[in-house]
């Protein structure tokens, strides 16, 4: 019993004693069958200056291209009124994810918040290390723990080199320790992608989940991956609701990669049809992998002159694997080169 909650470095504050417990992740859910009323939020939320509102509030928000927030009014897709910070003190409803950030000190940062944190309201207590609900959208009937995992999916391959250059399980472990942003799914999120969770670019995003899904991959036990496998599969759960809520990680140059192979991995992990369903490209053509990739075909010959100094494709490049900056919807910028 108690009358907060903390994840990292926020702290959601209640108006009576309820139960606290954590996910298999750890992140937060509090117990309140009639909802729980917030009355406030540490860090402060603020209106700095009359003109800058910090360290927002958001309840199930939505996801997709140009999807508002309401975390901080410096980044982009701002909504005053989905910050629901200004409310406190705040009944939420039991079935509500509530999301805090942290903002940035100075404006305009890129990104401009820090960290992002989930408290989740339900109105009893999961079973013991159960993964968390989506935080997008108002379905949290989701239910999986940690013994629903399915690790005969992942290989048992012996480490390259001997070891020599592979990250340790602990610092490829500490890149998921909390939730990663899937709100605001465009190039814009780069500006709100929370230092202490993720990196802000989509590359380098890649690289850190490549990272994970390779360590998964070796040769260690599963007691050993279980902290890494609990913190991806959270990941593609997240991915999953978003994706479910609007999310669509479009041909962007580098700003969409790495979702699609982490929602995969949740997928057969928990042997979820729904989930792998959206990694079928020909039923939810929503991922930049499916996007940017194609095989040269006489339409990519024929579509010629390229933008600015791209060069085109030849006849004797047909059926050759290829990738484009924005394939699918402008394949002007594709380049042979």
């Amino acid at each position: 019993m108690a009358t907060s909650a903390t994840r990292g470095s926020v702290t959601w504050s209640f108006s009576t004693d309820l139960t606290v417990g954590s996910y298999a992740n750890g992140d937060q859910y509090v117990v309140a069958p009639s909802g729980v009323t917030i009355t406030g939020t540490t860090p402060a939320y603020e209106l700095s200056g009359g003109t800058w509102h910090r360290n927002g509030t958001m309840i199930n928000p939505t996801a997709g291209h140009e999807t508002v927030q309401g975390f901080d009014s410096t980044g982009p897709q701002w909504s005053e009124a989905a910050n629901r910070a200004d409310e406190w003190p705040l009944l939420v409803s039991a079935g509500s994810s509530i999301v805090t950030a942290i903002s940035s000190e100075t404006q305009y940062d890129r990104p401009q918040l820090t960290e992002f944190q989930v408290l989740t309201v339900v109105s009893s207590a999961p079973p013991a290390n159960s993964f968390r609900p989506p935080y997008v959208g108002t379905d949290k009937s989701l239910s999986y723990t940690k013994s629903d995992l399915d690790y005969t999916v992942l290989r048992s391959l012996s480490q390259p080199n001997s070891g020599a250059n592979v990250p340790t399980l602990s610092t490829v472990e500490a890149y998921f320790q909390y939730p990663w942003f899937e709100i605001e799914t465009s190039w814009a999120a780069q500006d709100l992608h929370p230092t202490a969770n993720m990196p802000n670019y989509g590359r380098d995003m890649a690289y850190q989940l490549s990272e994970g899904l390779l360590s998964l991959q070796l040769d260690y036990s599963e007691a050993e991956k279980e902290t890494l496998m609990i913190r991806l599969v959270q990941y593609g759960i997240d991915i999953y609701g978003a994706a479910v809520n609007g999310g669509e990680w479009r041909n962007n140059g580098g700003h969409s990669h790495g979702r699609k192979a982490i929602l995969l991995l949740a997928a057969y992990a928990l042997d979820d049809a729904a989930m792998l369903a959206y990694c079928d490209a020909e039923t939810h053509f929503i991922f930049g992998e499916d996007q940017q990739t194609f095989y040269v075909s006489q339409a990519d010959v024929d579509d010629c002159p390229k933008l600015d100094f791209r060069v085109c494709y030849t006849s004797d490049m047909i059926g050759t694997p290829e990738w484009g900056a924005k394939h699918s919807t402008q394949p002007s910028r594709d380049n042979s080169d």
